[in-house]
């Protein structure tokens, strides 16, 4: 499967199937980088910027990972920080450059390792913060 088909595949599964809406969320993946599928074992950790008011959603990063590298803008989020409990597969790719004003509370620098969690992923996690 190509990378393009990975991603694409990630998203549907979370119902995002529209083309102009699947297309906004293919834009913020630099294709020109690794697109994998790659497991997260019980032990590691990652965090989500979670969008005040809501629940964590379907975007993660490596708990290392800048958040200004994800091509996001981090005013109205927070950080959560989930460990593992029970093995899962994520999509990892790189972040792209996004455009402000595109997509709400979207937009900036990308460069950053990011991950599309699968459908009931917080199953499989403990949050720490």
């Amino acid at each position: 499967m190509d990378s393009r088909a990975k991603l694409e595949a990630a998203y549907r599964a979370h119902g995002i199937d529209h083309p102009a809406l699947l297309d906004s969320y293919l834009r913020g993946c630099n294709f020109n980088q690794p697109v994998e599928e790659i497991e997260l074992a019980p032990g590691a950790f990652f965090a989500v910027y979670v969008k005040d008011g809501y629940s964590p959603g379907k975007h993660g990063a490596p708990l290392d990972m800048p958040p200004a590298t994800l091509g996001i803008m981090m005013d109205g989020r927070h950080r959560e920080v989930f460990e593992v409990v029970d093995s899962f597969a994520v999509v990892q790719s790189t972040a792209a450059d996004f455009p402000f004003g595109l997509v709400q509370g979207v937009g900036g620098q990308g460069g950053g390792l990011q991950y599309v969690l699968p459908p009931g992923w917080r199953s499989k996690v403990r949050r720490l913060s």
